[in-house]
């Protein structure tokens, strides 16, 4: 068991392993320790983040290329040669949907952004 929140958020950032339901956060409840750890280990990555990156160029002319597009094109042949093809402009549109590009622009809103859901 980690110690501080100090020593948590560094396990966090190396492992990925956290708990936010732990004692050690501050709070009065289990759900205030439990929204204070999150937004302590969010800004621990954003930061961390914006450390490793801060030096990264972002290639010319990415502002205008259509991403959607592109992430069709890179999985149209595997679509095409897993599924039938009714239903592959279904499975298109479901993959090309669910690639995030991460750029400098985007990845601090994605990273404090709402959790996925597994449903």
């Amino acid at each position: 068991m980690r110690n501080t929140v100090e020593q948590e958020i560094d396990e966090f950032l190396h492992s990925g392993t956290h708990d936010t339901l732990s004692a050690m956060w501050p709070g009065a409840s289990v759900v205030e320790r439990a929204s204070k750890a999150n937004a302590a280990l969010r800004d621990a990555l954003v930061m961390e983040v914006f450390g490793r990156t801060r030096d990264v160029t972002i290639p010319g002319g990415l502002d205008t290329t259509d991403l959607l597009a592109v992430t069709r094109a890179r999985v149209s042949p595997m679509v095409v040669g897993l599924f039938p093809a009714h239903e592959q402009p279904a499975v298109l549109d479901v993959l090309a949907g669910s690639v995030t590009y991460l750029t400098p622009r985007n990845i601090e809103g994605i990273l404090r952004g709402p959790l996925p859901s597994h449903s």
